[in-house]
């Protein structure tokens, strides 16, 4: 099954699920924010993302979801920019500890940063604690670019305040054949803090992100290390 099917079949289990059960939970949410950071590089170009989710979440450990979002453009109107859909099952080890195995399929349009459509997979495992998760990701073909690589990231999410949340990440990304010199995909890391403010299913978002070494490159020119990101979403 391609990705776009994948999308079709888990939308369509979303929907068919919508009925709350005792066994099942669905969500969907709506956001937009004025940039879009995959790993410390911005897809949309620094332009505003608008994204919508469903999600899927069974009380077996089985989950799934798809997220698709749109950009506006500099000179095109609004434009599709990526598709992102993952399935796996979580495992309560301990109450405190629990594992995580997924697989999570990435579909770009011509009008994200890379300028290309690009589309490729990558499972992961994750552990996940009371205040933070650890996870590493495979992909055997990183952004179509016959490169394979690995990626480990750490999200930590405390409360600091009532209805605000504090979010740390960091996170690296290295190819698997380290001597391959001239390869496309080199090693880096990224960082986001974060403070958010949740309250009646909105949330507000307030973000410090960069990445390094080196700077982000797209349109035709290097941008800062270090963005700010605003973003605002709604729960249903």
């Amino acid at each position: 099954m391609g990705l776009t099917g994948l999308a079709v079949a888990v939308a369509g289990t979303v929907v068919c699920a919508s009925v709350p059960s005792a066994s099942a939970q669905t969500g969907a949410e709506l956001s937009l924010a004025t940039d879009d950071l995959f790993r410390g590089h911005s897809l949309s170009e620094g332009r505003p993302v608008a994204r919508g989710e469903l999600s899927y979440d069974h009380n077996s450990g089985v989950y799934a979801g798809v997220a698709i979002a749109a950009v506006a453009t500099r000179y095109d109107g609004i434009e599709f920019l990526n598709v992102q859909e993952n399935v796996g099952y979580a495992y309560t080890v301990t109450p405190s500890i629990g594992i995580d195995l997924g697989l999570v399929g990435y579909t770009y349009g011509k009008s994200y940063s890379g300028g290309r459509e690009v589309t490729y997979f990558e499972p992961y495992l994750g552990v996940t604690f009371p205040n933070f998760t650890i996870h590493v990701h495979y992909a055997p073909d990183y952004l179509s670019l016959g490169q394979a690589t690995i990626y480990a990231d750490i999200e930590a999410n405390r409360a600091i305040a009532r209805h605000v949340h504090l979010n740390l990440h960091l996170g690296v990304l290295a190819p698997v054949q380290a001597i391959v010199a001239d390869g496309p995909v080199r090693s880096q890391f990224d960082w986001r803090a974060g403070v958010s403010i949740d309250k009646g299913g909105f949330a507000l978002r307030f973000s410090l992100a960069g990445l390094g070494p080196g700077a982000d490159y797209y349109a035709g020119e290097y941008h800062g290390h270090t963005k700010v990101i605003l973003g605002i979403s709604h729960i249903f």
